[in-house]
């Protein structure tokens, strides 16, 4: 934030930032005399211009420079207000608040995916959420939680049999790998898919031959991934443990209502392309 210069009379000259990168009195070898310390940014303005006889000796060129180059109002009873200066408006925003936090270090993401087309994967945006965090491994799976919480089990709670972390709990552990067979053997021919290939990668590699496929690979990959998701945590939270066909059957009926709902909104998209209006003789 920083303070639009108005009358001047409501702005310390040297302790509030109304130039430059900071308030004056922060810059290096900058002396204020006591018989200016009290002054205000109005001590300087006269005539609706600058005048910086009395201090110019006390700052930098560079400074000088920007103060003479700070447009004023020629209305001399503005008041100062404070402008946001990270938005051309000079008014707050959200985004642009977000945008100056932002620091890019892709969350140490080393999975090598355009983004974009992550987004625009035909499923809803829920899927797509789990699935960023997915491919950033932050989800919160008894193996990261142990490492934070003492005593904490990091074993899978649907086998029993291996640490929870991310490649056992989307792909290896039984009930997984089961959702993955069943969709092989039904849906993966259409896709040119090969099995071994599938479970045979590392975690990054897992995620990246995934999202390479086809536009329908993604959407089933989505879908399942969402639905082992909610599972696991049925198990972990309410002890329940669904049987397999079950479990492939919701993923089914899931994909099948998301394809039609895709369709519906393509035939919209085209109906208002081909709509035209009729001119009235």
């Amino acid at each position: 934030m920083i303070l639009n210069i108005g009358s001047g009379e409501d702005t310390s000259l040297w302790y509030h930032h109304w130039v430059g990168d900071s308030p004056i009195y922060k810059i290096p070898n900058i002396r204020i005399p006591d018989s200016k310390a009290h002054w205000r940014v109005s001590h300087i303005i006269k005539n609706s211009t600058w005048d910086l006889s009395q201090i110019n000796h006390l700052l930098p060129n560079y400074l000088c420079n920007l103060i003479l180059a700070t447009p004023l109002s020629s209305i001399t009873t503005r008041t100062d207000s404070l402008r946001w200066t990270l938005d051309k408006s000079g008014s707050f925003s959200i985004k642009s608040a977000y945008h100056s936090s932002y620091v890019p270090k892709n969350m140490n993401c080393t999975i090598q995916i355009c983004w974009k087309k992550l987004w625009k994967i035909g499923v809803p945006f829920k899927y797509k959420m789990l699935l960023w965090n997915l491919c950033h491994s932050i989800l919160p799976v008894a193996d990261i939680l142990a490492r934070k919480v003492p005593g904490l089990d990091p074993i899978c709670v649907r086998c029993f049999e291996s640490v929870e972390n991310h490649l056992h709990l989307f792909r290896d552990c039984h009930s997984s790998s089961t959702l993955w067979s069943m969709i092989f053997q039904f849906q993966g021919q259409s896709f040119d898919l090969e099995y071994n290939l599938f479970y045979s990668k590392n975690w990054d590699e897992w995620i990246t031959y995934n999202l390479s496929g086809s536009s329908q690979w993604k959407i089933i990959f989505c879908i399942a991934i969402w639905h082992i998701w909610s599972y696991r945590n049925k198990a972990v939270f309410y002890s329940k443990m669904g049987n397999s066909s079950s479990f492939y059957n919701k993923f089914w009926v899931d994909y099948k209502c998301t394809n039609n709902m895709g369709q519906m909104d393509k035939e919209m998209q085209c109906l208002k392309k081909e709509r035209r209006w009729l001119v009235l003789q």
